[in-house]
């Protein structure tokens, strides 16, 4: 008596750790290779242009924290400041000055740049945050 083998091809079952495929971008009808050439993408709501979003104009975080009326305390990368999102008297919120990214340790709010608190601060969508701090390119 032996051991039987399940039939089945284990080529055809993905890799643990494998990575998606990437989707390469679809033609629609009427248009032509060169529509892919000039940075267009398919959405599902159809064609629309590349992002006019530019992260490299946000402004530097040292400066637009301290600009918003944070004052940062303490020496590093990493820095405390007072919360704005809440009612704060110690230093909860820590802020990367490289990166921007936040953390509120009391009110859990955060985000991975600038644009990010600005948006948490003045209550606005990504686009219109962008355009006020100039990092929206209008083509």
């Amino acid at each position: 008596m032996g051991i039987s083998t399940i039939g089945f091809a284990s080529a055809s079952l993905p890799r643990r750790g494998a990575k998606a495929p990437i989707e390469k971008p679809r033609l629609q009808p009427g248009s032509t290779t060169k529509d892919l050439s000039m940075k267009t993408i398919v959405t599902p709501r159809g064609w629309c242009p590349a992002s006019r979003f530019n992260k490299a104009l946000l402004p530097l975080a040292l400066g637009f924290y301290r600009a918003e009326g944070l004052k940062l305390r303490g020496a590093g990368k990493w820095r405390s400041a007072l919360c704005p999102f809440h009612n704060d008297h110690e230093p909860s919120l820590r802020v990367n000055i490289h990166t921007g990214a936040f953390r509120c340790f009391v009110c859990d709010a955060h985000g991975g740049d600038v644009l990010a608190f600005y948006r948490l601060r003045a209550r606005v969508g990504f686009v219109e945050a962008a355009k006020r701090l100039g990092a929206w390119e209008e083509r």
